[in-house]
């Protein structure tokens, strides 16, 4: 797929995941999408296939009180790849956490998201608030 195509399904995916919207979430993803969760928290490690990845997303809701949330400052794409700038934030046993983010994203030759790696400002701080 295209570049615009790609923008269209990132975009669409981060909306779907602001509005709880899980049916056109996992609409955007390959059935095989893998999440590259880095550091050393019990969340970090390698999601495999939707199932797993919505395990993962479920662990994160139920951790934080369903407080996490994304704010996309931006979505750059070529014909293999979308980049998500964003802000992650949220409130866990009275911690917070506020900070910029890139999601890097691989997408698959029907353009849906199919592997992304999360990268955050500060990897030490993220794995202290899920600690």
């Amino acid at each position: 797929m295209g570049t615009q195509e790609n923008l269209q399904t990132a975009r669409e995916a981060y909306d779907a995941y602001t509005n709880g919207d899980i049916a056109a979430l996992v609409a955007t993803w390959a059935p095989g999408v893998t999440f590259h969760v880095p550091g050393r928290s019990v969340l970090a490690g390698t999601f495999q296939g939707q199932d797993d990845v919505l395990a993962f997303l479920q662990r994160i809701a139920e951790r934080s009180g369903n407080t996490i949330r994304l704010d996309v400052h931006d979505v750059v794409a070529s014909d293999d790849h979308v980049v998500v700038l964003c802000r992650q934030s949220g409130e866990r046993n009275g911690r917070t956490v506020d900070m910029p983010a890139a999601h890097v994203w691989h997408t698959d030759e029907n353009g849906k998201l199919n592997e992304v790696w999360f990268l955050v400002e500060d990897q030490g701080l993220m794995d202290e608030f899920w600690a």
